[in-house]
Formats: structure tokens, sequence, C-alpha cells
């Protein structure tokens, strides 16, 4: 009777319509049961890497009349807690490996200056910076490289490197300029008519030249606006730059 029964209610060919209306009815359930979980459980059943948890949920429900107010939801070290814990532990990694290279290039800035008490601050950092580089790891292909050089005498790649990025951040130099400049200084004067004489100043820069030459050269007033002798006294004359003096 028992199989009977079974067999009238469950056949194993055909499935009854019952059995098709309940799984798709099941089926809005089940996905309706995993928001729910998803949403409002925050960290449950998910795994963690950092053994911290530290959840909080901020949430405010708007009406419909009032759709400026959005639902916010905070969460710290929740479900992104993976993905912080990954970014925090490259984080960790780099600034560790900065620590390394500081500790070692203080450990050898210490050891020249102790081997080299009156060389000077800047050619002990540049020999520091060089032994940092040195003991860097370097690949197969870098040691290649570096045979081949030192077998065509071209020398160590580390230090042109070096040298190239100090030439790239010392400041150029400014080239002086190989034509002795004489002029005014300030360039303009003002002055009233009853004012009498008036003492102007004359720089010289002999640029590239030599410092110890002397330098002549003639001056003379030029009329404009004002005219010669009703407006002022002409003036005329060499003016000479002993070696050592500039103005």
């Amino acid at each position: 009777m028992a199989n009977r029964v079974r067999n009238d209610f469950f056949l194993p060919v055909m499935p009854l319509v019952w059995e098709g209306v309940l799984t798709f009815v099941f089926f809005p359930l089940t996905v309706l049961s995993a928001y729910v979980a998803d949403t409002y459980t925050g960290i449950f059943g998910q795994r963690l890497l950092d053994n911290t948890v530290r959840t909080f949920f901020a949430r405010r429900r708007s009406s419909r009349r009032s759709p400026s107010k959005e639902k916010t939801t905070a969460i710290e070290n929740g479900k992104d807690d993976h993905r912080m814990s990954l970014i925090q532990s490259n984080t960790d990694a780099d600034a560790l490996a900065f620590e390394e290279h500081r500790k070692q290039y203080l450990e050898i800035f210490k050891s020249l200056r102790a081997q080299h008490p009156d060389a000077p601050v800047a050619e002990l950092e540049k020999l520091a910076t060089e032994r940092v580089v040195s003991r860097q790891k370097k690949s197969r292909a870098f040691y290649r490289i570096q045979a081949t050089r030192q077998l065509v005498g071209q020398g160590d790649i580390t230090k042109k490197k070096l040298k190239k990025k100090a030439e790239e951040l010392i400041e150029p130099l400014v080239k002086k300029s190989e034509v002795v400049n004489v002029e005014f200084d300030p360039a303009h004067y003002m002055c009233l008519e009853n004012v009498g004489t008036i003492k102007v100043k004359v720089r010289c820069d002999r640029g590239a030249a030599d410092p110890n030459c002397t330098v002549t050269v003639h001056y003379r007033t030029v009329a404009d606006t004002a005219q010669e002798h009703s407006d002022f006294v002409p003036v005329e004359g060499m003016l000479t730059f002993k070696p050592g003096e500039d103005e």
C-alpha cells in the first residue's frame, strides 16, 4: 500500500504540475533570502583575512516624498575587509622596504664617516648611495649587461645612472656672458627741474672676461624732450673701471 501511494504521488519519469509550481515558488524565495542575507547580515558567512573585525551600519530610510535623502551604509572592515587587508599588506611591504633601505643607508654613511672623518658630507652621501644601489638585488640581464660594458671599457652602469640622475637634479649653472655689460643701476631716474645736480650709479659686469681687467666706456647726454643748455647742462666724458671695481 505504501509503495502504491509513493508511486501515485512521485512518478519517476513525468513530473506533476504542482511540483513545477512549487519549484517556481521556491526560486524567488531563495533569491530573496540570499539578498536579505547579503544586505542585512554584514560579514555573516564570509571569509576574513584579518583577525580584527569592526563593523558598524548607519542607515537612513527616507520616504518617497523626500528623494534628496538617500539610504547610506557605512561599513568599516565589513564586506570589503579582504580587499582592505590586501591593500594594507601592500602598503606595509612598501613601508618595510623603505625602512630597510633607510637603515642600510644610515649604517653605510656612519661607517664611511668613521673611516673618513675629514671627507665632505656631499662626497660621503654620494658614496653611501652608490653602495646602497650596488647591494640591491639585480637580475641576470643586469649582470650580462654589466659584464659586456666592462669588457668594452664603458665602466659601471650603476655609477653612470647615478651620475645622470645627479646631473638632472643639480640646477644648471647660468652661463656668463662673454660681453662686458655697463649699465645704470637703477636703469631709470626721475628728478625735478630745479634739482641742480643728480648722482647716478653705473655698474660694470665683466661676465666671462678677466675680473682684473680695466674697462673704459664713453658716455654723453642726449637731448630728447628736455633741451640742452635750456633744461640741462650737457655732459660728456670717459668712465673707467679699475681692476676689482664693479660700480
